[in-house]
């Protein structure tokens, strides 16, 4: 792989890799060979070359990737196995993007979570719009700032299951966690749990939620224990955890 790998989307036997400097790499895992390799996209007339991808994701549905740079928006590119090229549609969210997840269970729709080190945790439902002969994804739901929840702390990282629960990484303070009734559902505050060091990414889990905490490990934190019951669990100690 060219450049440095900083994040991969897997769908059904193909990785999507954030590349950094090299941009996006596509990979058949089946044969072990490279399908694509876009160092950069065309917006209007001029080719930009990706300067540091970091995040990234994909919509089989919709036939979408998500990309971003390190804290900058959310690119989106419409491509299909195969393609030869990315196509640029639009940026959604905000310049200070840390991390973010999307989910579509329709054709036409998605929603995103997004990890906003200013705003706290954005979300929004897209739908595709006509514009001067292109489609753009515009967010229909819901209005302006109420796609924003405000937090303390500083977010890093986000994940969902989609349907029951969002688990936000906000840095010194520790993770918080959000309850949704289903895809595109209103979150709602659960609790905060506080951990050594600064929570960075997180995987949420059926039983709870695993977070980086740096130069202080890594936890479990059950589901229970954002609502005042169970303990949380430190391991990793002596080691420095960016991921998980």
């Amino acid at each position: 792989i060219d450049g440095f790998a900083r994040d991969v989307a897997i769908e059904n036997n193909t990785a999507y890799i954030a590349s950094g400097q090299a941009g996006i790499q596509v990979w058949d895992l089946v044969s072990l060979s490279q399908s694509g390799d876009f160092t950069g996209y065309f917006e209007i007339e001029s080719f930009l070359e990706f300067e540091d991808l970091s995040i990234i994701g994909r919509d089989s549905i919709n036939n979408l990737v998500f990309a971003s740079e390190s804290n900058e928006d959310v690119k989106i590119f419409h491509y299909t196995t195969g393609d030869a090229d990315l196509t640029y549609m639009n940026t959604i969210m905000s310049a200070k993007t840390k991390d973010f997840i999307s989910f579509s269970s329709e054709v036409g729709k998605f929603v995103m979570f997004s990890a906003d080190n200013d705003d706290g945790l954005k979300w929004s439902i897209y739908e595709p719009y006509e514009f001067w002969g292109n489609t753009v994804w515009n967010p229909v739901y819901p209005e302006g700032g109420d796609g924003e929840l405000y937090t303390p702390g500083k977010p890093q990282g986000i994940d969902s299951d989609g349907e029951s629960f969002i688990a936000l990484a906000v840095d010194q303070l520790g993770v918080e966690l959000y309850s949704i009734d289903s895809i595109g559902a209103d979150p709602e505050f659960v609790g905060r749990v506080d951990t050594e060091g600064n929570a960075e990414k997180l995987v949420l889990s059926q039983l709870g939620v695993y977070v980086a905490c740096d130069d202080a490990g890594a936890y479990f934190i059950p589901t229970g224990k954002f609502s005042g019951a169970g303990a949380s669990t430190r391991f990793a100690e002596d080691l420095t955890v960016d991921h998980i």
